[in-house]
């Protein structure tokens, strides 16, 4: 696993060697994805994240708790395969997954089930990156989870570029909508394993901001904060004829850097977190909280 970094350092020094002094700044630019048939790009995601399982609710002192780190390094391709009009067709593929977890303190493990699992999906998307149509292409049986991965292929996150020029200072709204998943490196003998009636989703209603454009010679940058907040979701679990619900709450923020040159998202960072509070038969209270940063970087 690569060692923890300070959100985007690595991206912004890798960046800033290609840009000329003085640097102009731009006025304003308009945000599409136009790839040419063939591009295909690599990204590499660095996530880290902390779970912690306590018996009693939020406001309760604990009776029990158990704390988890994990980290995973994700390795996804897209591919562009041909231009439609105002579309393009694109294939994304999830390589491979090296994934670890530990409770806090202790020794390391590998999960090794994460490894060898392969998806793709082939997506119909428009020059604002909203997808149209999704086709599976690869994998027996994908996850919610996964697709959605796939389908916010450029940044892990599914939305609308703007519809109009942006310049600094500028904002727009999305509603990103993000698929619930438990976390991993519990074990199956914790009430974290509960099940879901049906495969959740939760609504980050989610604000972004154009903090600079950066004109260099071969593209522009632009570089947005994003601020985040789970919309309140209750979820019905059931686990062995036992009912419950699940209440979600949490946020996140981030950075984003667009290059008009590869037409995609090329660095990102951002940071979550969220609160499930399980009741489930006669009461019995379970609250998790997580807290998790992750990052990417695409490479040639």
């Amino acid at each position: 696993m690569r060692p923890k970094t300070t959100w985007l350092c690595i991206a912004a020094a890798w960046l800033a060697t290609a840009v000329p002094p003085p640097v102009l700044a731009q006025q304003s630019i308009m945000l599409r994805y136009r790839p040419q048939p063939q591009t295909r790009i690599h990204t590499l995601w660095w996530h880290q994240g902390r779970a912690t399982l306590r018996e009693g609710a939020p406001d309760v002192p604990a009776i029990d708790s158990i704390m988890v780190e994990t980290e995973f390094l994700r390795s996804l391709t897209s591919s562009v395969a041909e231009e439609r009009g105002d579309f393009f067709v694109v294939e994304v593929r999830h390589d491979s997954t090296r994934a670890r977890a530990r409770p806090v303190g202790g020794v390391w493990r590998e999960l090794p089930g994460l490894r060898q699992r392969v998806t793709a999906v082939r997506l119909l998307v428009d020059q604002r990156l909203r997808v149209a149509d999704l086709q599976v292409t690869a994998g027996d049986s994908v996850t919610l989870f996964e697709i959605q991965v796939l389908r916010g292929f450029t940044s892990g996150l599914e939305f609308g570029l703007p519809d109009t020029p942006i310049a600094p200072g500028d904002t727009w709204t999305a509603d990103i909508v993000l698929p619930v998943a438990g976390p991993d490196g519990f074990g199956e003998e914790t009430p974290v394993a509960q099940r879901f009636v049906d495969q959740p989703e939760v609504i980050a209603r989610s604000t972004f901001t154009v903090d600079s454009l950066v004109p260099r010679p071969s593209d522009t940058l632009a570089y947005l904060t994003v601020q985040g907040g789970f919309v309140p979701a209750v979820i019905p679990l059931q686990q062995e004829g036992v009912q419950g619900t699940l209440t979600l709450t949490g946020a996140f923020g981030g950075s984003l850097i667009w290059s008009t040159g590869w037409n995609a998202f090329v660095a990102g960072a951002f940071r979550t977190r969220a609160t499930m509070a399980a009741v489930e038969g006669e009461g019995v209270s379970v609250t998790l909280r997580t807290e998790a940063s992750s990052r990417f970087q695409v490479r040639p």
